[in-house]
C-alpha cells in the first residue's frame, strides 16, 4: 500500500533521514533543568518592522539586519523566528559546541515554535535548521 504525500512533507521526511543517518546515535537529556549562571551563552533577540538585532552581552556584541522582503502574512512574528534563528545560526558559526544557550526574546509565538517543533509552513525553514544546528552542536536551548 502507498500513502501519498505532498512535496513539503516528503522534504521533511528527507530531512529526518538524512539527519538521523549522519547522527552519532540517541541523544539522551543530560540536564532537566538549568539557570542563567549554568549558561555558556546569553543572546537576547528582537525584531521590529524596521530591523531585526541579536545581542551577546557576554561578548559586548551584536548584531543588526534591516528587515528582508517578506509575503508572509505575520509579518512580525516571522521577522522574530528569523531573528532567533539568526542568532542560533551564528552559533553554528563559531563553532559553538556542548553549550547551554539562552535565547531571550518577548515573542512568546517563537518561543512556542521552539518547543513545540511545530509551525506553519512558511516558518519551517528556520526550525529545521535550528533543530539541525542544535543537534549537530548539541547546544542545549
Amino acid at each position: 500500500m502507498k500513502i501519498w504525500v505532498n512535496n513539503e512533507v516528503r522534504n521533511d521526511l528527507q530531512w529526518a533521514i538524512e539527519l538521523l543517518r549522519n547522527s552519532l546515535g540517541v541523544r539522551l537529556l543530560s540536564t532537566v533543568s538549568w539557570n542563567e549562571d549554568d549558561a555558556d551563552e546569553i543572546v537576547y533577540c528582537d525584531a521590529c518592522m524596521e530591523g531585526l538585532a541579536f545581542w551577546y552581552p557576554g561578548r559586548s556584541e551584536g548584531f543588526y539586519s534591516p528587515v528582508p522582503e517578506s509575503q508572509i502574512d505575520e509579518t512580525i512574528f516571522y521577522f522574530e523566528a528569523l531573528t532567533a534563528t539568526s542568532a542560533i545560526d551564528d552559533l553554528r558559526e563559531r563553532e559553538t559546541h556542548h553549550a547551554k544557550i539562552i535565547l531571550y526574546t518577548d515573542s512568546m509565538n517563537t518561543v512556542d515554535i521552539f518547543n513545540s517543533l511545530k509551525c506553519k509552513p512558511a516558518f519551517n525553514p528556520m526550525l529545521l535548521l535550528s533543530v539541525e544546528t542544535s543537534i549537530n552542536n548539541k547546544l542545549d536551548l
